[in-house]
C-alpha cells in the first residue's frame, strides 16, 4: 500500500470518486489496520495511540455529562456510567491486589 499510495492520493483528489468505487478499487483501504496505516501516511501521526490518549483525557469530562442527562437518554446512558464505573472498581482491586501481593513476595526475597 505504500508503493501505490500517491496513484491512490491522485485518484481520490482528482476525480473524488464515490467510495463504493473506492473500496472495489482499492478494498484493503477499507480495514482497520490500514486505515490506521493510511491515516499515518497522510498525517504522520498514530490515529489509534492519539485516540485512546484523548480517550484517557476526555472520559472524565464525558463521564460528568452523561451523569448530568435526564430522561430517557439519561437512564441509558446512566447504565453505561454504571458500567463504567464497575469497570473501574474493577480494575482498581486488581492493581491494590497485584501491588500487595507484589509486596509480599518481595518481603520474601532473601
Amino acid at each position: 500500500m505504500d508503493q501505490t499510495f500517491p496513484l491512490r492520493r491522485r485518484e481520490i483528489v482528482e476525480e473524488g470518486p464515490p467510495v463504493k468505487t473506492l473500496k472495489e478499487r482499492w478494498p484493503a483501504l477499507f480495514t482497520e489496520r490500514q486505515v490506521f496505516a493510511e491515516f499515518n501516511r497522510i498525517a504522520t501521526t498514530n490515529l489509534q495511540n492519539n485516540f485512546f490518549d484523548a480517550m484517557d483525557r476526555y472520559t472524565p469530562r464525558f463521564v460528568t455529562i452523561f451523569k448530568s442527562k435526564k430522561g430517557t437518554v439519561g437512564e441509558t446512558l446512566a447504565e453505561f456510567v454504571q458500567q463504567i464505573d464497575l469497570r473501574l472498581s474493577l480494575l482498581q482491586v486488581s492493581c491494590m491486589t497485584i501491588c500487595h501481593g507484589g509486596s509480599k513476595t518481595m518481603a520474601r526475597a532473601p
